[in-house]
């Protein structure tokens, strides 16, 4: 969720290298935090329509449109391919449909990783703090998880899924991904396209950034000096390649994307 909070900046590179190989106008829409995803989802759909309506989109065909999600993002768009009549080709980036712990364990590593700071105590004290808000939860007779839970959006893909075709990307080194998942609740006979590319969780993700770029107030703060650095742009161009060649194939001359078709046996 952090990370969908700014993505003209955690994507920049990604996505300015999709928009240029593919020639494609990309909308990046932001969402804030929260533990009702269905909510999220149809705020990030509204976000996107209207979007699409101020640049002048509005009436593009559904065939030319193609959503993509990183983790948290494409739980949020498969929600939508689950409540929209024609919600267009989906792509998924490290699918996350995890619970509130090992999204909080996500969120600790992201940021460990940013800092450069593998501070076991504290990453303990978050782990011990999520454990009391559980069972105090559980005493108030209150969820703590997200909604939909990781079994009913399973259900609900299953039973509602409507994307045109669906593309999955996973990273050798992500112990975070439920593509697996996802791939397993799709309907009989939905396309699917499915790739394993190098990389962790956050390849995706390329930052380096200085403080003043985040907010100029905290550049004044903290000065030019620091830098929050993550990601490999190697593993990133490879990414954008592949993306752009989903979107518009043989627009990266020389390269042939990873994406392979599954037989409906495989899912």
């Amino acid at each position: 969720a952090a990370l969908g909070a700014a993505p003209q900046l955690v994507y920049d590179a990604l996505l300015s290298g999709v928009a240029e190989a593919a020639s494609v106008a990309i909308i990046a829409t932001p969402y804030e935090a929260g533990r009702d995803h269905a909510e999220l989802a149809r705020a990030v759909g509204r976000s996107f329509d209207g979007a699409r309506e101020e640049c002048g989109l509005g009436g593009l065909a559904q065939g030319r449109v193609w959503r993509l999600g990183h983790s948290l993002g494409g739980k949020l768009l498969t929600i939508l391919a689950c409540t929209e009549s024609s919600p267009g080709a989906l792509g998924t980036l490290a699918y996350n449909n995890f619970g509130v712990a090992e999204s909080v364990s996500f969120a600790t590593n992201f940021v460990q990783q940013l800092t450069g700071q593998a501070d076991g105590a504290t990453a303990q004290l978050i782990t011990n703090a999520l454990n009391f808000a559980q069972q105090f939860a559980a005493t108030q007779g209150v969820s703590f998880d997200f909604t939909p839970s990781p079994e009913e959006l399973d259900q609900l893909i299953g039973a509602r899924f409507s994307a045109t075709s669906t593309s999955v990307w996973r990273f050798t080194d992500d112990d975070l991904d439920s593509s697996d998942g996802l791939m397993a609740a799709l309907p009989p006979l939905t396309p699917c396209l499915f790739a394993e590319l190098p990389g962790n969780h956050l390849a995706p993700v390329l930052l380096n950034l200085s403080p003043a770029d985040i907010d100029p107030r905290l550049g004044m703060l903290l000065g030019s000096g620091e830098r929050l650095t993550l990601g490999d742009a190697e593993v990133v161009a490879r990414l954008a390649d592949d993306i752009a060649e989903w979107i518009e194939p043989g627009c990266t001359p020389g390269r042939k994307s990873a994406l392979r078709f599954l037989p409906p046996a495989a899912l």
